[in-house]
């Protein structure tokens, strides 16, 4: 069984939140059915509603002993209603799932609130979705249980940088369609200087368990590490290292002698910063001379 990344908005309206510069992202809507185009949150109401919603980090919640059995399996989202009332709210997750089976029944919601962290019963699960209908607003967010022997998969982006060193060097992650995840990533490269590539990720689901290998077409490429478990807590991480990349090349990522996913990195991509680079350094040798 595999799933593709393929939703259908055919029966929800889809609107643009409002984004404030603490990365709060606002709606409202008058009644009906309605999807955010950032996060594909969706929501159902009877009447006018006002709401904004934060991407929170899980992982001090996932240390605690309420979500011990889980795994997150959707963002985490701190949302806050302000007028009106929602009578469902569905919360995105990321996990392949076959309706046929009882993995359904493996879901759960995280909600925090002045208590503590609970796990709360969903109403229903779709292929892209968990329901709540009559929801308490908090921090809210899709888990799965962790249950040996049952294979999970799980839809995964790709986060490339390219760093700002002498030779190139790529930075490859493997992320769940987080944006907590992937700010975090964000914050720690661009201290750096590096440059983010925008690629399109795998389109079908991964398995949580398996090896995965990356390569590519360049003879002369040196890629830490050789292979790498695809883990659901944590980044899933390759550094590719070029010393003479001059031209297009192809990286690829395997599985069991599967490639699950291809991207071209196009000299375009590159080249501007390592002339920048260059250019700099024959700056610095002129003036010290």
């Amino acid at each position: 069984m595999f799933c593709l990344l393929k939703q259908d908005s055919s029966n929800w309206i889809k609107l643009e939140p409002t984004v404030g510069e603490d990365k709060t992202y606002s709606h409202q809507s008058d009644a009906g059915r309605f999807e955010c185009s950032e996060s594909a949150l969706r929501w159902v109401c009877k009447e006018k509603v006002i709401f904004k919603y934060q991407f929170c980090s899980w992982d001090e919640h996932m240390k605690r002993p309420s979500c011990v059995d889980y795994m997150p399996a959707g963002p985490l989202l701190d949302i806050t209603l302000t007028s009106g009332k929602i009578e469902e709210v569905h919360l995105p997750h990321w996990i392949c799932v076959d309706l046929n089976s009882k993995m359904s029944d493996m879901f759960k919601v995280l909600h925090v609130d002045t208590c503590g962290d609970f796990v709360e019963q969903v109403s229903e699960v779709t292929s892209y979705h968990v329901k709540l209908f009559q929801p308490d607003f908090s921090p809210l967010g899709a888990m799965i249980r962790r249950t040996f022997g049952l294979p999970v998969k799980v839809f995964y982006d790709t986060l490339i940088y390219r760093t700002h060193k002498e030779f190139l060097t790529l930075d490859v992650y493997l992320v769940p369609p987080d944006p907590a995840v992937k700010q975090e990533v964000e914050q720690e490269q661009n201290p750096h200087g590096s440059i983010k590539l925008l690629k399109p990720g795998p389109d079908k689901s991964l398995q949580l368990g398996d090896k995965f290998s990356l390569t590519t077409n360049k003879t002369d490429a040196d890629i830490q590490p050789s292979t790498r478990e695809l883990r659901c807590d944590g980044r899933n991480y390759f550094e590719v290292f070029i010393r003479d990349a001059d031209s297009d090349f192809t990286l690829r990522l395997q599985s069991k002698q599967n490639t699950v996913w291809t991207c071209t990195i196009h000299k375009g991509d590159y080249q501007s910063q390592t002339t920048d680079h260059n250019e700099g350094k024959k700056r610095k040798i002129r003036i010290d001379e």
